[in-house]
């Protein structure tokens, strides 16, 4: 069962004999290298009985998916011309193939689902809460941890995943300001309404110079309120895309995470970020109340060769523009 929890790799491996002495031993005086105690922790973790119910050595945002044993991705998706089948983004299955290479090659094995949810209608719905990913989110017991990739452009879940980190309504402009805000060219927006998306002319209000560059420029960005607009390259041209990284660690054991770029290039180099050695999550703030939401900007550059076709791209490592955290006020399940 130990072997279960990790993977596939020797150096992982903790034998009979020493397992024997681990309960055997008074004294607990047992030798264990580094490895095979990030075993063992990986194991007891996934049972309920790691340390604070969450894996010790933890480096990023995944590990404590990893520890959990369980996670369910949500890819936005559109109908294709006859109804017929759900379509979703090549940029998207990019982010979502290069997350789970390095949940189960470095983490161990994981139970993992995929879903995905039709963009199209999302707030009139009334199926929408039958969805697997939404029971996920709103079950006060143990739960999948849930990465939605996209933004409220593409994904309806990263709506409602990130209104129930935030502690609002989706699809529903709340009365207070929200910290962060998507802002896309008029002829681009969300196909439903967005708690966490401006028109141009909503932004004019805000910041007139950077509503002139989305009209003029016709690409999107991100707007901090009480900061600045993070300004993003189109599909299809060179430049910096920049994408919004949010993630919680709830009571229950769950991960929260949304992956959202302004463009595709973005929502992908947001997804190498999570394999960084750095930025954990914060942990539950007791037993009742939810960790602190960790909310970061990314950015990464965008190459386009001449052998590109449609809106290929290279994508760089990204950096860290900026990173804070909002206070983890919500109750798990409220």
């Amino acid at each position: 069962m130990i072997q279960a929890a990790n993977p596939d790799d020797d150096k992982w491996r903790v034998d009979d004999e020493k397992i024997k002495r681990l309960v055997e031993r008074k004294d607990g005086n047992v030798s264990l290298t580094l490895n095979e105690i990030v075993a063992l922790e990986r194991f007891f973790s996934q049972q309920g009985e790691g340390a604070n119910q969450k894996g010790f050595f933890e480096r990023n945002m995944l590990d404590p998916i990893a520890h959990s044993g369980r996670v369910c991705f949500i890819l936005g998706a559109a109908k294709d011309g006859d109804g017929v089948f759900n379509v979703v983004r090549r940029w998207d299955t990019q982010a979502l193939a290069e997350i789970i290479t390095v949940l189960t090659s470095e983490h161990g094995r994981l139970e993992v689902e995929v879903k995905d949810e039709v963009r199209d209608g999302a707030h009139v719905n009334s199926r929408l809460d039958e969805q697997v990913w939404h029971q996920y989110l709103h079950r006060k017991q143990t739960a999948s941890s849930l990465i939605s990739i996209g933004s409220p452009l593409a994904n309806p879940a990263s709506e409602c995943i990130l209104a129930a980190m935030c502690c609002v309504q989706p699809f529903v402009r709340p009365k207070q300001e929200l910290p962060f805000y998507f802002v896309w060219p008029s002829q681009v927006t969300p196909p439903f309404p967005s708690a966490f998306a401006l028109t141009v002319s909503e932004l004019e209000n805000r910041h007139m110079a950077a509503a002139k560059w989305v009209k003029e420029t016709q690409r999107g960005l991100l707007y901090l309120p009480r900061d600045k607009t993070y300004l993003s390259t189109r599909l299809k041209e060179n430049g910096k895309a920049h994408a919004l990284l949010v993630g919680q660690r709830r009571v229950n054991g769950q991960v929260l995470l949304v992956v959202a770029g302004v463009s595709g290039p973005g929502t992908l180099g947001a997804a190498r970020f999570l394999a960084s050695e750095s930025f954990p999550l914060p942990e539950p703030i007791s037993d009742e109340r939810d960790g602190n939401v960790w909310a970061g900007i990314v950015a990464a550059e965008v190459r386009r060769q001449p052998h590109h076709r449609g809106d290929e791209a290279e994508v760089s490592y990204p950096e860290l523009v900026k990173w804070f955290e909002l206070p983890g006020t919500s109750v798990s399940g409220s």
